[in-house]
């Protein structure tokens, strides 16, 4: 139903193959978050002690989902599995609520795809690519090495 509700049309072949790969995948996961749900948290006894002014310099309801999302593709690595993240494309958000249900105040922030990595597909990390900690990683002040 996925695959059918977001009905994206690759431009050539090659994509066209990858994504008869990502089809096959056996797991979905699509996380979502809720900002109404997440303020209706915070406002609770237990959480409701920090004032509004200082709660929502970020949007903490993506921040978690992401971290949530992490957590899985570690645990897929953990299992030995092949898994990987996938953004949403906005123009596909409301045939997905409607294909599963989902309320307007839940947001999808993208798809995992869980499975075992397909034999002609070799690993896409490569240290090469690595910027080196020297160019990212400042110490006491921005740009201190």
């Amino acid at each position: 139903r996925l695959w059918k509700a977001t009905a994206w049309e690759p431009p050539d072949e090659r994509r066209a193959r990858t994504g008869t790969r990502m089809q096959a995948a056996p797991l979905l996961i699509v996380p979502l978050c809720s900002e109404a749900a997440y303020r209706t948290r915070y406002a609770a006894a237990d959480k409701a002690w920090i004032p509004d002014d200082d709660k929502w310099s970020t949007p903490y309801w993506y921040v978690d989902a992401a971290f949530a999302t992490m957590l899985v593709l570690l645990k897929a690595v953990d299992l030995g599995l092949g898994a990987l993240f996938m953004g949403t494309v906005p123009r596909f958000v409301p045939r997905f609520r409607e294909a599963f249900g989902v309320p307007e105040d839940f947001e999808p922030i993208g798809v995992v795809l869980v499975g075992h990595r397909h034999p002609e597909v070799p690993p896409n990390y490569r240290a090469d690519r690595r910027r080196p900690a020297e160019e990212m990683v400042f110490r006491g002040r921005w740009g201190g090495r």
